[in-house]
């Protein structure tokens, strides 16, 4: 049986403006934080060793050969110890009420049942997010722009015999995800944001990437830049990424996004209230 403390499973990519906010904000919450990147260029892998040697409950993997989501989770996870893992992107930045998260999990009779939250989203910059309507169709605009408020999600997993992650359709999470969609504690508050803040390029290689994974012809698409210069062309007219780019973000982003109001959905988690007042 796996000690009472709670394992945080981070993945990075290029995640260099929210990475060292986000294990900031989650320090209060994990007895230990293990970050697997996937062959970030932006800095983000100096950010997280730093981090790493400043705290001893953080450990860094550099696993740039896992190309699949579920695979930096399973890899994360299988080098977990504590009775919790939640799966936690890079991205996101708590608020501090995450330490009474940790009591209420650590006293938590055993289930085996998982925890669900919602989350408040930023896209585009720290000021906006998406609009309120009914989740779109896989390739419909504006798919890859949140709400304000993402409904509930599994998150927290209590280890159970067997457990492991998978890829489920055009995403990732643990064995019998289906069938926990069912039985599940649902948390009805936030306890973090998050802040998808990318480049224009960024938000189309990431809408690129989740169709890769969901594809998984990795011996004809071993890398995901593989994938990118193959359809790009067909679907935008130009080879140029930037070009691509800007047409992907006036067609299928930018007409689905609205400022963020923090007194109409949620305040920005402490941390980065704090950030922002210094710019």
């Amino acid at each position: 049986m796996r000690p009472n403390g709670i394992s945080l499973l981070v993945p990075t990519q290029n995640a260099i403006k929210t990475v060292r906010l986000c294990l900031e904000s989650f320090l209060p919450l994990a007895d230990e934080i293990i970050v697997v990147d996937n062959g970030s260029t932006d800095g983000t892998q100096d950010i997280v060793r730093q981090f790493a040697a400043e705290h001893d409950r953080v450990r860094f993997y550099d696993r740039p050969e896992l190309t699949d989501l579920w695979q930096n989770r399973q890899y994360a996870f299988e080098r977990s110890r504590f009775r919790y893992v939640m799966r936690c992107d890079s991205d996101f930045i708590a608020y501090d009420r995450v330490r009474e998260l940790r009591q209420r999990l650590l006293r938590a009779p055993r289930t085996l049942l998982p925890w669900a939250f919602p989350h408040a989203n930023l896209v585009l910059d720290w000021w906006h997010t998406g609009l309120d309507r009914p989740t779109p169709a896989p390739h419909e605009p504006g798919r890859h722009v949140p709400p304000p408020i993402t409904k509930s999600r599994l998150c927290i997993y209590e280890v159970f015999p067997g457990f492991r992650f998978e890829r489920l359709g055009r995403g990732e999470g643990a064995r019998f995800s289906r069938l926990m969609r069912y039985a599940h504690r649902r948390i009805r508050e936030p306890y973090w944001m998050h802040c998808n803040i990318k480049t224009s390029v960024e938000y189309l290689v990431r809408s690129e990437r989740t169709n890769w994974r969901e594809l998984g012809d990795y011996v004809r698409y071993p890398t995901l830049q593989a994938y990118v210069c193959d359809v790009i062309p067909r679907k935008y007219g130009t080879a140029c990424l930037t070009a691509a780019a800007e047409v992907y973000m006036r067609e299928r982003f930018l007409p689905f996004v609205q400022p963020y109001d923090p007194t109409r959905w949620y305040p920005y988690p402490e941390a980065l209230d704090a950030t922002l007042a210094i710019r």
